[in-house]
C-alpha cells in the first residue's frame, strides 16, 4: 500500500518502530511528493519504543514526511490510511514484533466514507498535536540522539 500510495498516507499507531522495507517505503514516498504524516504519542507507556521510534525520525523528516506528536494523553490507535480509499486498522504496532511474533489483527478495507471518517480522526489528533521539524531534531541534546540510536539497535526485541 505504501509504494502504491499516490496522493496521501497517514498513520496513527502508538509505537512507531519501522523496519528498513517500511522505512525506506515511507521515505519514497515523501520524497515522491506524497503527502505523508505520522502521527504518535508524544509520551508512551514504554519509554524505549519512544526512544527507538525518535531515532528514525530525521530520516523520515529529511525525506518530506510529516511526524506529529500528540502532546497529552496516550493514543492507542492503529490505523493507515492511504490515497483517501483504502485504510488499515486493527492490533498491530508498526513495529517488527507485531509483524512478526505478535497474535495481531487488522481489517483492510477499500472504502472511500470510511477513510474519510479516519482522516476527520486523524485530522483532529494533527490539530492538537506538535509538528517534529528539522529544527526540533537538531535542538535534542547529542546524548539523547545518542542513546536513541542504541536503542533502535534492538528494536526487533521491544
Amino acid at each position: 500500500a505504501l509504494r502504491m500510495a499516490r496522493a496521501s498516507v497517514d498513520i496513527v499507531t502508538p509505537y512507531f518502530i519501522p523496519d528498513a522495507t517500511i522505512l525506506s517505503a515511507l521515505r519514497v514516498a515523501g520524497l515522491s511528493g506524497v503527502r505523508v504524516r505520522v502521527v504518535l504519542p508524544r509520551h508512551t507507556d514504554h519509554r524505549f519504543m519512544a526512544w527507538a521510534a525518535r531515532a528514525c525520525m530525521h530520516d523520515l523528516v529529511e525525506s518530506g514526511v510529516e511526524v506529529w506528536e500528540i502532546p497529552a494523553g496516550f493514543a492507542h490507535s492503529k490505523l493507515m490510511i492511504v490515497d483517501g480509499r483504502w485504510s488499515l486498522s486493527g492490533s498491530s504496532n508498526m513495529d517488527p514484533r507485531s509483524f512478526r511474533l505478535n497474535f495481531e489483527f487488522n481489517v483492510e478495507a477499500w472504502s472511500q466514507p470510511l477513510a474519510n471518517e479516519l482522516t476527520a480522526y486523524v485530522e483532529d489528533h494533527i490539530s492538537s498535536s506538535r509538528r517534529v521539524t528539522e529544527r526540533t531534531l537538531r535542538a535534542v541534546p547529542k546524548l539523547l540522539r545518542l542513546r536513541n540510536q542504541v536503542v533502535k539497535l534492538f528494536s526487533p526485541y521491544l
